[in-house]
């Protein structure tokens, strides 16, 4: 078999290198439930935000916690006006779709050919 093309090459060792499973799959076997990503982001933050507010309560004398009370409003409306910049994060996960997409065309185009291939050689044997 003819090794493949360098852009297939690429595609792969790509896809491979953020460990996507370069395998067939029935449609509709991967679901991807963004609310319960999203969720997991907002709980994991909120959780970091209480442990970095209770660490500081912790190492404060008690009679200074109040004093405490105007860095954490501060913190809390710091925390209501993030806004994050994904523009390179957004840019490697189209990479990689893109890449997948063009395995997947590949995989399709060459899969017909192969099929030819096979037969081909099926009736050789005979």
């Amino acid at each position: 078999m003819a090794p493949p093309p360098p852009v297939l090459d690429n595609i792969e060792i790509n896809l491979r290198t953020i460990r996507v499973i370069i395998a067939f799959e029935p449609l509709g076997v991967t679901r991807y439930n963004v609310d319960d990503i999203i969720g997991d982001i907002k709980f994991e933050f909120v959780v970091k935000c209480w442990e970095s507010i209770k660490n500081k309560i912790a190492r404060t004398l008690i009679h200074y916690i109040p004093n405490l009370a105007n860095e954490v409003e501060k913190i809390f409306h710091f925390i209501e006006d993030i806004t994050i910049d994904c523009f390179s994060t957004r840019r490697m996960v189209v990479e990689v779709i893109e890449d997948a997409k063009k395995l997947n065309r590949l995989e399709s185009s060459l899969s017909s050919a192969m099929k030819l291939e096979q037969w081909a050689l099926g009736i050789e044997k005979l």
